[in-house]
């Protein structure tokens, strides 16, 4: 659908981007809090979406929160309208390249015209609820708690999800608007809005930011991904209930088990294997990552296939079913393995009933006490990233991990070269940024010229054959002139704009 709504048969090439948002806290206390945007390229492969130039910042959205008083009592609608609207001048430049009909371009010395379009958005819940201008679903309430779709439970194995329609979320404000301003119809057009449960906002993506479908809008671009789903989600809460479940001794009897089995998996060669820590234990979750979470879980699981652990988990976490409590954790990492791969449709057709047996046998084996049970977003997510394979491939596809990556790159280290004051925090941050593109690219191109230049050297004349000795004069000027090379490179871009 958006090949024959950007591109038609006007000849121009395609540029899918993924839009990674989320907000970073980069002082401990909330007043430096940013939201970085960067793009990628959709068409990287894995080992290219990886590396550490493959994601560029485009925009940087300040906290909305800081210097606003507390009398003036922003509603949830108005804060992310500011957002959207922050958003909007972000991605205006995407807009006019819409408006203009494309943008001009280089590929290998053929120039083209390319037309870059919003295919996935890639980041947590927080930021879907505000890109999406959903209800926050903190506790339950929401007609609608799943951003993506309309089903209404966190976990029904009867029905499949339905995803979104961005018609029915313009309907809904249309209707909204003819009702509010008569009188005396606040409630009535608040449970208009409910319905759909979204903000009455006029968000970025009506305003001509071009999105891979036209049918669902941004709300198709929202899909779980392994990460934040699985690794601060279903990984993290299963270890909650353990170490709730065990004593205090039992607690320090699994750290210790834990770091023999943590030492025995340095030594193994398998790099695949989710990277367990050390730090706060094994059933601790507190200041911990998320994949640490998937590790340490892996690690729990070998625990509990040992005597010692086995007599735990039984006692402990025992629910009169004839399975054992390693069961559900190996079709879990399973599971997750396997959304990683490559696989055909019709197989993923086929392992939903799979998927919900699993996901049953977590919620039996490990049943939650605190907050809403298991009712939680992540929960239905870990369905939904099933469901989304059709539409967007493998979960790998989406993986938050070089996005979260990127933020250390472009806010969290230029953050550090900053005098951290409120005021001036995001310009000092935007300099900082424009000197590390600066200096990467002339370095690269020093590389080059170097490379070159090395490749160019008269090696029969800096070895004397007679003497069997090197002309260290003649690799002196050598070496002089390309230097003198490089300085003269960073000389001619006097106003610091690198192109």
């Amino acid at each position: 659908m958006a090949l024959d709504e950007h591109i038609g048969d006007s000849g121009l090439m395609p540029v899918a981007l993924n839009l990674f948002s989320d907000e970073t806290n980069t002082d401990g206390k909330g007043g430096l809090n940013a939201n970085l945007v960067t793009v990628q390229y959709a068409n990287f492969n894995e080992e290219t979406r990886m590396k550490h130039g493959s994601s560029f910042p485009i925009g940087i959205i300040p906290s909305l929160k800081t210097g606003v008083s507390k009398d003036e009592n922003l509603t949830s609608a108005q804060k992310c309208q500011d957002e959207h609207d922050c958003l909007h001048a972000i991605l205006k430049q995407l807009i006019d390249i819409k408006k203009n009909g494309g943008m001009d371009i280089t590929v290998y010395g053929s120039k083209r015209k390319a037309m870059p379009f919003i295919h996935l958005v890639i980041g947590d819940i927080k930021g879907h609820d505000t890109l999406g201008a959903c209800f926050a679903d903190n506790q339950g309430k929401t007609q609608l708690p799943n951003r993506m779709c309309y089903c209404k439970d966190y976990f029904n194995p009867e029905v499949r999800c339905e995803f979104f329609r961005l018609q029915d979320f313009l309907d809904a404000k249309e209707e909204w608007r003819s009702v509010v301003s008569q009188p005396r119809s606040v409630t009535r057009a608040a449970n208009i809005m409910r319905k759909v449960s979204r903000h009455p906002i006029l968000t970025v993506w009506e305003r001509g930011v071009p999105l891979s479908s036209i049918l669902h809008g941004i709300y198709i671009a929202f899909p779980p991904e392994v990460l934040h789903t699985f690794g601060v989600g279903l990984c993290a809460r299963i270890i909650n209930v353990i170490h709730d479940s065990l004593n205090t001794e039992d607690v320090l009897l699994i750290d210790r088990l834990h770091a023999t089995i943590y030492r025995d998996l340095q030594r193994n060669c398998d790099h695949d294997i989710p990277e367990s820590s050390l730090i706060k234990g094994a059933a601790e979750t507190v200041k911990q990552g998320a994949v640490e979470n998937i590790g340490n879980l892996l690690n729990i699981m070998c625990i509990a296939v040992t005597e010692t652990g086995k007599d735990l988990m039984t006692r402990y976490l025992y629910t009169g079913d004839d399975k054992d409590v390693v069961t559900p954790l190996i079709a879990l990492f399973s599971y997750i393995r396997w959304l990683h791969s490559t696989n055909p449709k019709n197989e993923v057709e086929h392992a939903l009933p799979a998927v919900y047996d699993t996901l049953r046998d977590i919620k039996t084996f490990f049943d939650r006490e605190k907050g809403n049970n298991w009712d939680i977003p992540k929960f239905h997510g870990a369905i939904q990233i099933c469901e989304c394979i059709p539409y967007h491939g493998s979960a790998r596809n989406q993986y938050g991990g070089p996005g979260e990556e990127s933020h250390k790159t472009w806010l969290k280290d230029p953050s550090v070269r900053t005098r951290r004051q409120a005021k001036s925090f995001l310009p000092e941050v935007g300099k900082r940024i424009e000197e590390n593109v600066v200096l990467e690219a002339a370095m690269e191109t020093m590389q080059t010229q170097m490379v070159d230049d090395i490749n160019s050297f008269p090696l029969s004349s800096i070895i004397k054959r007679r003497k069997n000795e090197v002309d260290t004069d003649y690799l002196m000027s050598q070496m002089s002139r390309m230097t003198l090379t490089s300085k003269t490179l960073l000389a001619t871009n006097p106003t610091g704009k690198y192109k």
